[in-house]
């Protein structure tokens, strides 16, 4: 169970994560209907838009963005007990926008991640429970 935190702006609840290897925090957000791979990954990662699921546009708080899906390993490193990984899809952005630093955030959506575990958030005591769904 990784230690939550609150970002001060807009109550934000974040989560550390690893996206096929790199470690990163992500907003956690049960309204997103895909995870989303921040630009500084997608760039360290080398994705190709040919190993893509499909191309698709997403609209942010920030805009729309435009970008692809890949299935990707998605990784929960608990602090206690087990982590998880998932293979998952997750929206990688065109890198050929231009992007203000830090936009879009990762993300830890709904499609092929949240929805493949059980969670729950404990704000008092900070903390984000989660394991694998049954199959």
């Amino acid at each position: 169970m990784p230690l939550l935190k609150f970002a001060d702006a807009n109550k934000r609840i974040t989560i550390s994560i690893e996206i096929e290897g790199v470690a990163t925090t992500a907003i956690l957000d049960t309204g997103a209907p895909y995870s989303i791979c921040e630009p500084e990954i997608a760039r360290e990662l080398g994705f190709d838009s040919a190993d893509a699921i499909e191309d698709i546009k997403i609209s942010t708080w920030g805009g729309k963005v435009n970008g692809s899906i890949h299935r990707v390993n998605l990784s929960l490193p608990a602090d206690e007990g087990t982590s998880l990984s998932l293979d998952a899809p997750v929206f990688v952005p065109d890198l050929d926008q231009d992007f203000a630093p830090g936009f879009p955030p990762s993300f830890l959506g709904l499609i092929g991640c949240l929805q493949s575990m059980r969670f729950a958030i404990d704000p008092s005591s900070e903390n984000f429970y989660f394991m694998a769904s049954p199959r």
